[in-house]
This record gives C-alpha cells, structure tokens and sequence, in this order.
C-alpha cells in the first residue's frame, strides 16, 4: 500500500521568519521576527518506502551506505548519517519525539544548510528592503530581532505576510520528518561524478544550489552509470589516460524516484557559468555567435518552464556557439582558451546525451 505522507500525523516545529506586518496599538508597518508554528509528519511505523541503498559515498571523513527512503517526489535520509558530530560534538541516538522536533527545528532555520540553500535563503534572509505590503522604508530596532509570539491581538498579518508564513510551512513539512530511526531531512539521490581530469567515477552526494554548478556538466543522476561510464571512456581517450574502476554502489533503486534530468541540469550550469564567461568578451564575439550568446544568457525560465525539449535547444545552441566562436577567434586568445576549455563538455554532449548542433548561419553586416 502506498503510503502519502500528508496523511501521516505532525508534530509541530517552531521556526524563525521575519514578517512584515502591522503593530494593531499604532497601526505602524513593522518588520518583526515571529515563532512560527510549522509541522512536519510522523512515521512512527515506518510506512514510507524505502528507495536505494547508496554505498561507498564519502562524508565526513566516513565511507558507508546511506538509505534513502522517499516521500511525494521527494528523497530523505536519517540525519545521523549525514550530521555525525555537530560542532564537534557527536550526535546521540533519538530518544524523543519532541527531542527530534527541536532537532529539526535547529536545521530547518539555518539558511546554509543541506541541500535546500536556495529555497531557504529565500524565506529566511529575504527580509532586506521596503516594507513588502505598503512599499515604504522600514525601520527596525532591536526589539525586531527579538523572537516573540504572533500575538493577533498586537499583530495584524495581511495577505502578503500570509503567503510568506505559508511558504516557511510549506518549505518545513517537505524538508523533514521524523521516522522510527529520529529525524529524516531531505536529500537528493546521489550523483555519479566523472572526474574530467582523471577519467575516474565515483558516486558522491547530489545537491540542488548554485556553489555545485562547476560539477554539473561531469555528474549523471543515480541511475545512469552505465552512460557515466561511456562518457569516462570518452574522456580516457580524449585525455589518454586510463578508465579506472568506479567507486560506489547504488543498490534497489526504486522505479520513478530517479527523477533529476541531466540534460535540464547541465543546460542551466552552462548557461549560468561556461556561457557567462563570454560575458567580458562580447565585444570581440565573431557576428555569429553574439545572437547565440544572448539567447544562451537567457535561457533559464524557459528551460525551468518547458523542461528537457528547452534543455535539448539550449545544449544545441551551446555547440552552435562554440563553432561559431571557433571560427572567427585568434590562435592563443581568450576565445580560443574558452573553446579548449568547453570541449569536454562538447563531448559529452554529443557522444553521450545524443544531441547534434544547430547549422550555424554567418550574419552579414556589422557586429553589433
């Protein structure tokens, strides 16, 4: 029986958020941080399933398995396995339910936390600039870093402050759980990452925030090794040094919990960092590779909207611009530096994920 985790009981998880509301005594936009009640579920008889079992992975200083299990789409693992010790102290076994809610709490209200960076930078460090529901400038003092109760008697929340407290609940109840082995906290599957230098693969943690875009373009998602491995084979003939065999395991995946898409994931990296390296170059862009440049530049909201037909465009564009940049560069240039640099890249591309360039079609008349 498929068990849906919203069905689960909760347990509350107070957590920090500053609101932008009003004071009801003045009537005065404030800025203030709340303890919002948040829950996340309880599996006490450990009804979610289990997905994989990921071994060889490297933490820490620790080699062992991970066991993942999975929940709406989502993917978690014990929090004792990846937090060991916590400012140098080691983590003792669950022994509580309330024990693991503030465990869980503690986590969820650290922005630089885990896997989910980016959603948790956006509820939690995102209280900077005008008031959010009238526009005007908002002066704080130390009493509004002072965490205090929503008291609706002092304190009226309109709409807009609703939605951010909806959003700090929802990013709680997806990030967490507590289940028979103490607090779950979500974390993609692992990723097969071949080493472009050393033609080596290993499997190592997935992650979801922009520090882990350098990486992107060389990690396939659990399910792939099979195509990290042609891809390893690419790169040992590209480099002439030998493949070497794997490091990890991944054991019992689950059908439908491979979810991450590689081709969507190395479109937005390149974009966002190999084609952004052209940024200080435009100028000496040949003609037909400016307009490819640009559409490159932007082509983020449509890759994350239309999803992998997008992402097949983007990486077409991508090797279009490469030609294009390749033909009218100057031996020993910048532009010819970039070329070499994205070649790997090129590969696997076309050699792997099986996409072919766009003709690329000289512009006449003057470069922009």
């Amino acid at each position: 029986m498929t068990v849906d985790i919203r069905d689960l009981p909760t347990t509350p998880v107070r957590l920090p958020l500053f609101v932008d509301c009003f004071d009801r005594r003045t009537g005065d936009p404030k800025r203030q941080k709340f303890a919002i009640e948040t829950r996340i579920a309880v599996d006490g008889h450990g009804l979610l399933p289990e997905i994989c079992r990921a071994g060889g992975l490297s933490w820490a200083g620790v080699q062992e398995e991970w066991d993942y299990a999975g929940a709406a789409g989502r993917t978690y693992v014990p929090f004792r396995t990846r937090y060991r010790r916590i400012d140098g102290v080691p983590v003792p076994p669950s022994r509580s339910l309330s024990e693991e809610a503030q465990r869980a709490a503690g986590l969820l209200a650290g922005s630089g936390w885990g896997t989910a960076t980016k959603a948790a930078r956006r509820i939690f460090d995102d209280w900077h600039g005008p008031h959010r529901s009238t526009g005007e400038a908002v002066s704080m003092d130390r009493g509004s870093s002072m965490v205090v109760a929503p008291d609706p008697g002092r304190w009226r929340f309109d709409e807009r402050a609703q939605e951010g407290i909806e959003a700090l609940r929802r990013f709680a109840f997806e990030n967490a759980f507590i289940g028979p082995r103490g607090l779950m906290i979500q974390q993609p599957l692992p990723v097969w990452r071949v080493d472009p230098g050393l033609s080596a693969v290993s499997l190592t943690l997935g992650h979801v925030d922009d520090w882990f875009e350098s990486t992107t373009p060389w990690a396939f998602s659990a399910g792939r090794l099979d195509d990290a491995l042609k891809f390893q084979a690419v790169l040992a003939r590209l480099t002439g040094r030998p493949a070497v065999e794997p490091v990890g395991t991944v054991e019992g995946l689950a059908d439908g919990w491979d979810r991450r898409n590689d081709k969507i994931e190395i479109a937005l990296a390149l974009a966002g960092t190999r084609v952004a390296d052209l940024d200080r170059h435009v100028a000496d862009l040949p003609r037909a590779a400016v307009g490819l440049w640009h559409d490159l530049r932007s082509s983020g909201p449509s890759v994350e909207a239309e999803g992998e037909p997008a992402a097949r465009r983007v990486l077409a564009d991508f090797l279009s611009l490469r030609t294009a940049v390749g033909a009218g560069c100057r031996r020993g240039g910048a532009l010819a530096e970039w070329v070499g640099i994205t070649a790997r890249h090129a590969a696997r591309i076309v050699e792997v994920e099986g996409i072919a360039q766009h003709p690329v079609i000289p512009t006449e008349g003057p470069r922009p």
